[in-house]
């Protein structure tokens, strides 16, 4: 299961007939830590629910809305029950002079800034979340019942991957109640639905969702020859040869192989050729065997290995995890070589080049620029990235 976050606690608040109103009051610019008022337990699909709970006073079994009109409902409870049943709710609740409503995403605090603090989303400085429910037993007791949203280093299954992007979000079925004095400000969030002429998202979005009760994260398209998601960050190239979608970083790499490729070829040329340092021997055109020299009898070749040591000897290849970096790695580094405007200035139309510096050109550490071509990963045809898309 994902793991619990820390939550702060509310101060005075006035209540309005549909507004929840909270406001701050701290002496150190802080917000204290709270103790946990409310547990969530949110139960698997497909699975049997229980009819009653073994302890506690708990709610009854209710049904939420999952983050996209298709999901199925996220099936809940929460204890104490009576407590949280008893309490009011309410369409919007106030911090700080913002108003916030059902459905809003906001940021929640960290515990390690001061309230207030300008928090940088691309640093991860707080947690995002999305208000599903709000209810107060009075001013200084405004609760809220979210579904977080995890930045992808927070993940507990797989931690941040490639194809994740710096402003992406990984909306969870992960419910609790936090205190609603732990908001600080709205977040804006977008869901991107991975469409190939979609716009890169701009600002917070998410795409994937993570089920914190099984520790998996949910299938998203895949392209190119490599099989893998897409980062958005990156560009998705077009091949009109054979109508394939290409990610950047395997176009680069494969540049990057065909360059060192040719680079060790033309060393190996020159070693043959009698290059510095290298010595040319004649060999001989004949060889005489004496047959009558004594051989020794070898001994039969075993048929077949034991199960037992078939057996072990599997076991201790599948243990070994062997990764295998490419020979180019430290040595070369690669980009798309970009069209210029009329002000000289890098647009984001690439222009089907490759640009490779080698760090150690000449072996003197001086680094030198050479060119690719970009080519297809899966026709082997240049890409000239001209061409649109006729139809998808």
């Amino acid at each position: 299961m994902a793991p619990k976050r820390k939550r702060a606690s509310a101060s005075a608040a006035e209540e309005t007939e549909e507004t929840a109103s909270t406001d701050l009051e701290t002496t150190n610019g802080a917000i204290p830590v709270a103790e946990r008022m409310f547990n969530v337990q949110v139960y698997r699909e497909n699975r049997p629910l229980p009819k009653k709970p073994r302890s506690g006073d708990w709610s009854e079994i209710l049904e939420q809305d999952g983050w996209r009109p298709e999901d199925k409902a996220i099936k809940y409870r929460v204890s104490p029950g009576a407590q949280w049943d008893g309490m009011k709710k309410y369409k919007n609740f106030v911090v700080s002079n913002k108003t916030f409503g059902n459905g809003d995403f906001v940021f929640i605090y960290h515990g390690s800034e001061a309230q207030g603090a300008n928090l940088d989303p691309a640093k991860s400085d707080s947690w995002v979340a999305k208000v599903l429910e709000i209810r107060a037993q009075d001013p200084s007791h405004v609760y809220l019942r979210i579904l977080w949203l995890y930045w992808p280093d927070e993940l507990p299954s797989t931690g941040k991957l490639d194809y994740h992007a710096a402003n992406e979000l990984i909306a969870s079925n992960s419910m609790e109640i936090m205190d609603a004095m732990t908001v600080t400000d709205r977040a804006e969030v977008t869901f991107i639905k991975e469409e190939y002429t979609e716009q890169p998202a701009e600002g917070l979005f998410w795409r994937q969702k993570f089920d914190c009760l099984t520790n998996t994260l949910s299938d998203l398209r895949t392209d190119c020859k490599c099989g893998g998601p897409h980062n958005p960050e990156k560009k998705l190239i077009y091949c009109g040869d054979c109508r394939s979608w290409l990610h950047e970083i395997c176009l680069l790499n494969d540049a990057l192989d065909r360059f060192m490729w040719k680079k060790n070829k033309s060393a190996r040329e020159e070693d043959a050729e009698g290059g510095e340092g290298s010595t040319l021997v004649e060999a001989p055109d004949t060889i005489t065997v004496d047959d009558k020299a004594k051989v020794k009898k070898q001994p039969a070749r075993r048929k077949s290995t034991p199960k037992a040591r078939r057996k072990s000897r599997k076991s201790s290849l599948s243990a070994t995890n062997v990764v295998v970096k490419p020979d180019w790695e430290g040595k070369l580094v690669a980009r798309l070589e970009m069209r210029t405007n009329e002000a000289g200035e890098e647009t984001d139309d690439a222009t089907g080049k490759v640009i490779i510096t080698d760090l150690d050109a000449n072996g003197d550490g001086e680094s030198e620029n050479f060119k690719e071509e970009l080519r297809c990963l899966c026709c082997n045809a240049a890409l000239a990235l001209t061409e649109e898309p006729a139809s998808l």
